[in-house]
C-alpha cells in the first residue's frame, strides 16, 4: 500500500519540539518561583508565631521590650510586606506566562480545551478571584492590612510556643472600593479575621 502522507521535515519538527519545551519550561520555572515565594512568606510568619520573644516584641508586651524592639518590628513588618507582595505578584505571573504556551499549541484543540477547562475551574474559584484582586490592592491602594492576636493561657515552655496569629484584616481590606461582589462575599466569609499564613498556603494549593 502506498504511503500518501507528506514527508516529515525533520528540521522543522525539531524546532517545534524545542520551542514547545521552552514554553513548558518557562511556565514550570514561573510556578516554582511562586512556590518559593509562598514558602518564604509562610516561613517568615512562622518564625514569629512560634517564637516566644518575637511574639512578645510584636505585641509590644511591657517587660519583654528590648532596646532593638522597634527595629525588630520595623524589619519584620517590612519583610512581611515584601514577601506578601512577591507571592501575590508571582501567582498572577504564572497565569500570564501560560498564555504564550496556549497560543503556541492553539492548533492542538484537545490540549487547549482540557487546559482551558482546568484553568477556568481554578480561575473562577473564590480564592483565585480574591488573590488576583488582592494584587490590584497591593499595586494601586497600599500594603495589605495586617493585625495580630495572641492567646493567653497556661504557661508554656518556649519550644511549645505557638500562640501568636498574624492575620489579614477584613475591615481593612474592605476600605478598598474596587472589590467586586464575589470578592466582598469571600472577605466577609473570614471568621473574625483571616489567618494570613493558612490563607495564602491554601491559595497556593489552588
Amino acid at each position: 500500500m502506498a504511503n500518501n502522507s507528506e514527508p516529515l521535515d525533520g528540521g522543522a519538527w525539531g524546532d517545534y519540539v524545542k520551542d514547545g519545551r521552552g514554553h513548558f519550561e518557562r511556565v514550570v520555572r514561573s510556578f516554582n518561583v511562586f512556590g518559593r515565594n509562598t514558602q518564604e512568606l509562610f516561613d517568615h510568619l512562622r518564625t514569629a508565631e512560634t517564637d516566644f520573644l518575637s511574639s512578645m516584641r510584636l505585641m509590644e508586651i511591657t517587660g519583654f521590650e528590648a532596646e532593638d524592639g522597634a527595629r525588630f518590628r520595623e524589619e519584620f513588618w517590612g519583610e512581611l510586606d515584601q514577601r506578601l507582595y512577591n507571592m501575590v505578584s508571582s501567582a498572577v505571573a504564572v497565569v500570564d506566562h501560560t498564555r504564550p504556551l496556549l497560543a503556541f499549541y492553539e492548533h492542538e484543540s484537545e490540549f487547549v480545551a482540557e487546559w482551558g477547562e482546568r484553568s477556568d475551574e481554578v480561575a473562577k474559584s473564590p480564592r483565585a478571584l480574591f488573590l488576583r484582586r488582592l494584587r490590584n490592592y497591593l499595586l494601586h491602594y497600599g500594603v495589605a492590612p495586617l493585625t495580630r492576636s495572641m492567646v493567653l493561657g497556661p504557661p508554656k515552655v518556649a519550644k511549645d510556643w505557638d500562640d501568636l496569629t498574624i492575620r489579614l484584616s477584613p475591615d481593612g481590606l474592605l476600605r478598598y472600593s474596587d472589590w467586586n461582589g464575589s470578592n466582598r462575599e469571600y472577605i466577609h466569609s473570614f471568621e473574625g479575621v483571616h489567618h494570613c499564613g493558612r490563607s495564602l498556603r491554601s491559595m497556593a494549593r489552588t
